[in-house]
């Protein structure tokens, strides 16, 4: 038995495309673009440069592929980055937890946010 995935894509205005690849998993590819989403608790991967990226409200993980993106979060269970010279800050982990972070890559920095 083979199970098909439901997937669909959305071309926008200055080059980005959000791709929805699962119910509660976003994929938004952009380059040197102002985002903002809310989080909703669902999973986003991020490929891009030069992007500034906000998410409002928890989320359970974010990854980003790319270079030089600035990603602030509010609430996030597990990042991961790939590429070379990405900031993501988190204000806070999920259920009081650090997130998990994994990076692959040269000067990607996950920090807490400094309150």
């Amino acid at each position: 038995m083979i199970a098909a995935i439901a997937c669909c894509s959305v071309s926008l205005a200055l080059g980005q495309t959000i791709v929805h690849t699962a119910e509660n998993a976003q994929q938004i590819v952009a380059s040197n673009q102002k985002l903002s989403y809310d989080g909703g608790n669902k999973s986003f991967q991020f490929v891009g440069s030069d992007d500034e990226i906000t998410i409002t409200g928890d989320c359970a993980a974010v990854s980003v592929v790319g270079s030089n993106n600035k990603i602030v979060l509010d609430g996030v269970g597990m990042v991961q980055t790939s590429g070379h010279d990405n900031l993501v800050t988190y204000r806070h982990g999920l259920n009081g937890d650090n997130p998990k972070v994994a990076s692959i890559g040269e000067n990607n920095k996950v920090v807490a946010a400094t309150q």
